[in-house]
């Protein structure tokens, strides 16, 4: 049995959360596809689950490599979502980190800045575009008003993650979690 279930994050970590939350009730995430998850009903609890924004898509050579690597290690790469990776493996006793220190959670959260920074940057361009050289045509202010409100939520999740980074290397943590 399948369900699919429609769901957004801003936050990885949320929905990491998620995700384990829904393995704790026997729901197993199998496919995902446009913030829809595909789950097979299973034995609660028996799978944990974890993301990685990787380097290189998943298809590249090194990304291949590093999806091998982990199949070695008992990690199964469940699917991908662009450079994402959804990555579940049993659950045991010990807790499922891919990343075991400091050093390597900081650049991982460096590369997930740079990707939002990224798309922040397109988003301001096309909405300076549409402010300054566009004709006037009415839905364009529209579009400049929803790019707007899109670059608010770009700024707020890459704060929110500068934020983490920040009290990760404060505080020397070895959890990353957002809601504080």
């Amino acid at each position: 049995m399948i369900i699919k279930k429609w769901n957004s994050f801003l936050f990885y970590t949320d929905e990491e959360e998620w995700l384990n939350e829904m393995a704790a009730k026997g729901y197993h995430l199998v496919k995902y596809s446009f913030y829809r998850y595909h789950f097979e009903v299973g034995e609660p609890g028996k799978y944990e689950y974890r993301m990685e924004l990787l380097n290189a898509f998943p298809t590249s050579p090194i990304g291949t490599q590093y999806i091998d690597f982990m199949k070695d290690l008992g990690v199964e790469c469940v699917d991908t979502r662009g450079r994402w990776v959804y990555f579940r493996r049993l659950a045991n006793d010990e807790p499922f980190d891919i990343y075991t220190d400091n050093t390597s959670k900081k650049k991982h959260l460096n590369r997930v800045i740079t990707s939002f920074f990224i798309f922040a940057l397109l988003n301001l361009y096309i909405m300076i575009s549409n402010t300054f050289f566009t004709n006037e045509f009415q839905l364009t202010d529209y579009i400049v008003i929803f790019n707007w409100i899109v670059e608010f939520i770009f700024i707020y999740i890459i704060m929110k993650y500068v934020k983490m980074k920040r009290e990760l290397k404060a505080s020397g943590q070895e959890t990353l979690f957002l809601n504080k």
